[in-house]
């Protein structure tokens, strides 16, 4: 009888968890820094955010270029660069939303040696 009553429970438990699971963060990208070779490029930076967001950089930056620079809900930027015949260069970009705002530092190699 303890047996059969343990195995209830078990079912009972097993039957309350198919809930789907979704993810809820008020606003998150998937990395906090983007590095990339002196060569032209791109990559991408997934957003996890609760309604709409915007997406800026701090400084003007012509060597990058965002697919998107708003949104709602999960979404993708893809980032591109020029190649970089130059120094290292860097820059911030900022996503925001009613939530907040989170940095995330682009940075890329350059092909000029130090004198």
């Amino acid at each position: 009888m303890k047996r059969l009553l343990i195995m209830l429970a078990l079912l009972l438990l097993a039957a309350g968890c198919t809930q789907r699971y979704e993810l809820s963060l008020p606003l998150a990208l998937n990395r906090v820094e983007l590095r990339l070779t002196s060569g032209e490029g791109s990559s991408y930076v997934l957003v996890y955010s609760q309604g709409p967001w915007t997406a800026t950089l701090a400084e003007s930056a012509s060597w990058v270029t965002l697919s998107r620079t708003e949104g709602s809900g999960n979404s993708q930027i893809n980032v591109s660069v020029e190649a970089n015949p130059g120094f290292n260069r860097s820059v911030v970009l900022t996503v925001s939303n009613a939530a907040g705002s989170k940095d995330m530092l682009i940075s890329q190699l350059g092909d000029a040696e130090e004198q």
